[in-house]
């Protein structure tokens, strides 16, 4: 335990003389509402070696740190007896400790090792096996356009194909069909020179077998003018871009729910802050059934609950993971999982892309937590963390640190509720993995590095599953 207004860890270690690498990691948890971060170090004794911190703003639950020190550091440190410190401050004033009795960190399993440590990849398991019957649809980067897959990642099939790369494909609840999002520009086929054409989206409806599309609706942007010779009288007017990204079905597959965004784009690329919200449009005609602002990623469990993620900190309302139950009328909106953020005042310590597990009695969040490891290219990387929260408790549990690559996102969960897909950006390329939410062990479902967005279909529509 380290606890405010100064406790401090500390331990001497010899490091070998030819250690390849360090890597720091541990377990931490906030208590109450401290006032200082949790500050690592390493050095030689009497001397100063901060390498990183806890940040006081981490949201509350365990999260495992990790770090790997530069190059730099390892060839200073190599056959050296150093010392490792925890600590909580540098410093004794006690001035603004808050009223919460003991605000600080606790910590567990503390480990230094000589070498790069990761999350290791795990052989994929048998359950993801190929009998046909819970096709994932995905972006296939090779093609360019959507394609199914079996569990076990074989039997590769292309689905549907767009005038623009379709992104972001989700199964209807019942089986059947595939809704995709495509970009578009509006007006389109513009040549005006003085016309800065607004990007849009498309939604569209795919047969399960990709033999039927229908247009659902298009977003509706709003060109801008760009003067060859811009005045105060005549000024550029930027265009209104409104995009959507993700989307979730219904239970009865008569609305979905989608993330839009708008934002005012200039000629020369730079915008706005974006504006998103959750949209619901009927499944039959596209009309409007109302909306939740400010929203993003939203998913529709079988209960009939809508998930959605609010990290926008410049509007009234909190920052967090938000619930909506549809079976209401009015349906309104609640918190359920808090961010540490305030108005005007963000945090990047707030839980994202929540993910319903197919009986609504759990879901899968997304979290940055405190960490990092480095690219090829020696750059820091953050790291993000699978959080596993049961309704009925709303207390967040880590069930995988990812630190192979870039934030995890697009999580589906396997129609047993067993497994969870994620997409990983590793390396210039993206591929889809699998994580086991009963172990945590992980592994590529995809290899090819052009895989990501998986839907998996949660039902069979048919006898023949086709």
């Amino acid at each position: 335990m380290i606890f405010d207004p100064y406790a401090a860890a500390s331990q001497l270690l010899t490091i070998d003389a030819n250690a390849p690498a360090i890597t720091i990691s541990f377990w931490y948890s906030r208590v109450g509402n401290p006032v200082w971060p949790l500050k690592v170090s390493l050095s030689e004794p009497g001397g100063f070696g901060y390498l990183a911190e806890v940040d006081v703003t981490n949201l509350p639950g365990w999260h495992q740190f990790r770090y790997e020190l530069p190059a730099s550091d390892v060839d200073r440190l190599r056959g050296k007896t150093v010392l490792l410190t925890l600590a909580s401050e540098f410093s004794t004033n006690t001035a603004n400790l808050p009223a919460v009795a003991n605000p600080g960190f606790y910590v567990d399993d503390l480990r230094l090792v000589q070498g790069v440590e990761r999350t290791v990849e795990s052989p994929r398991p048998p359950e993801l096996a190929s009998d046909g019957t819970r096709p994932i649809v995905y972006l296939d980067g090779a093609s360019g356009g959507i394609a199914r897959i079996n569990a076990d990642g074989s039997g590769r099939l292309p689905v549907y194909r767009g005038t623009t790369t379709p992104f972001s494909p989700v199964w209807s609840s019942h089986g059947d069909r595939v809704l995709v999002i495509e970009g578009s520009l509006s007006p389109e086929q513009s040549t005006d020179i003085n016309v800065n054409q607004a990007f849009i989206s498309i939604l569209k409806i795919v047969s399960a077998g990709g033999g039927s599309v229908r247009e659902l609706l298009r977003t509706s942007g709003l060109a801008g003018e760009h003067p060859s010779v811009p005045t105060p009288g005549n000024p550029e007017r930027p265009a209104l871009d409104l995009t959507a990204s993700y989307a979730a079905w219904s239970p009865d597959d008569q609305q979905v729910a989608v993330a839009l965004c708008s934002s005012n784009r200039y000629q020369n690329g730079s915008t706005s802050d974006p504006i998103c919200w959750i949209e619901l449009f009927d499944t039959t005609i596209g009309q409007s059934n109302g909306r939740y602002e400010p929203g993003f990623a939203p998913s529709w469990s079988t209960t009939n609950r809508l998930l959605y993620s609010n990290e926008d900190a410049y509007q009234a309302q909190a920052m967090g993971i938000y619930e909506v139950n549809a079976a209401t009328n009015p349906a309104s909106e609640q918190l359920i999982v808090p961010s540490t953020g305030s108005q005007f005042q963000p945090s990047f310590y707030t839980d994202r892309s929540p993910s319903w597990a197919p009986d609504g009695s759990r879901f899968a969040t997304v979290r940055k937590i405190d960490g990092f490891h480095r690219d090829a290219n020696g750059t820091f990387v953050s790291h993000y963390a699978i959080m596993l929260f049961n309704r009925n408790e709303l207390i967040g549990r880590q069930i995988l640190l990812a630190d192979q690559g870039s934030e995890p996102a697009y999580l589906t969960w396997s129609p047993d509720g067993t497994f969870i897909l994620y997409t990983m950006f590793l390396g210039g390329g993206a591929d889809i993995w699998w994580l086991d939410t009963r172990t945590g062990a992980t592994g590529r479902l995809t290899t090819n590095g052009q895989s990501a967005a998986a839907s998996w279909r949660l039902q069979c529509p048919t006898p023949s599953c086709q």
